[in-house]
């Protein structure tokens, strides 16, 4: 590698940024519930990570739950507390404090500054549990209702940080799970080769939200195209550089979903994939 001039790039670990013990985390005061009859009732906040040419730029977000309209913004090219602090307190500015303010558990949300601005103005501070994905979206009750229709048992098993991975999939095989559907984020998404090579040792088909599981061996993914989505990110930025106001701009909704198949996994599984469902696969791995 010396001699071609290769050099090696490690990948990243995952690392647990925070650290509830030592954290004041506040506990989860909206359960998914992520509607409002009023403005400024309910605000949510989070950051995006947006992929460039000169690396991550990060996107802090504030929006109203009942306008969904996006009051406070921030970006970044170093993902610190001053970044949720700076979109905080623009959407205050323009609208006035909110009633309540729900995030994850992030170390940007956890640390003193930020609740100083928040114990200021007296803003109900609600956070999802550490590592717990169903607590920022209305997914898992959307999956109950599609079980139902479909006369399926649906089994919830938690698995918050990597080490959890191996007992996860050993009690969905010993509850005798027909198939199983990951669900978890960045932590999943940065370990997704321990993930299918579980699924593969497990005998269990896996479906998963993006196809870079599938390049990696999983069986199959329908989801975002995560490139597209990152596209479109930009172009968002794009817009409010060049002077457009980011509570003019609508909110966008992922547009491209791919379906992708793993043949050989299927294979490796004994499974037959029917040729209907290939005919409508976006993409097909031999």
């Amino acid at each position: 590698m010396r001699r071609a001039e290769i050099l090696p790039k490690a990948i990243r670990r995952f690392r647990v940024t925070t650290d509830s013990r030592k954290t004041k985390a506040s506990p989860n005061l909206i359960h998914r519930d992520f509607t409002s009859a009023h403005p400024n009732d309910l605000w949510l906040s989070d950051i995006t990570y947006i992929p460039t040419r000169e690396g991550w730029l990060y996107l802090a977000a504030v929006l109203d739950a009942y306008s969904r309209a996006l009051v406070g913004w921030a970006m970044s090219r170093t993902l610190d507390t001053k970044l949720a602090m700076d979109a905080l307190n623009m959407a205050i500015a323009h609208r006035g404090p909110p009633v309540t303010l729900h995030s994850d558990q992030g170390s940007t949300y956890t640390t003193g500054s930020y609740r100083e601005i928040v114990n200021r103005y007296g803003i109900r501070l609600s956070m999802s549990r550490k590592g717990d994905c169903w607590d920022n979206s209305n997914e898992l009750r959307e999956m109950e209702v599609a079980a139902r229709s479909l006369n399926l048992q649906l089994q919830i098993v938690e698995a918050r940080i990597p080490s959890e991975f191996p007992a996860a999939f050993a009690a969905a095989t010993k509850r005798q799970a027909g198939a199983v559907l990951l669900y978890g984020g960045s932590v999943y998404f940065a370990h997704q080769a321990q993930l299918v090579e579980l699924a593969a040792a497990s005998r269990l088909p896996a479906i998963y939200g993006v196809k870079e599981f599938v390049v990696a061996g999983g069986l199959m993914a329908y989801g975002v195209d995560l490139r597209d989505s990152a596209r479109r990110a930009a172009a968002y930025v794009d817009k409010i550089l060049k002077g457009a106001k980011p509570g003019d701009l609508p909110i966008e909704q992922p547009t491209k979903f791919d379906l992708v198949i793993n043949l050989k996994t299927a294979k490796a599984l004994g499974l037959t994939m029917p040729q209907s469902l290939l005919l409508r696969a976006d993409e097909v791995i031999q």
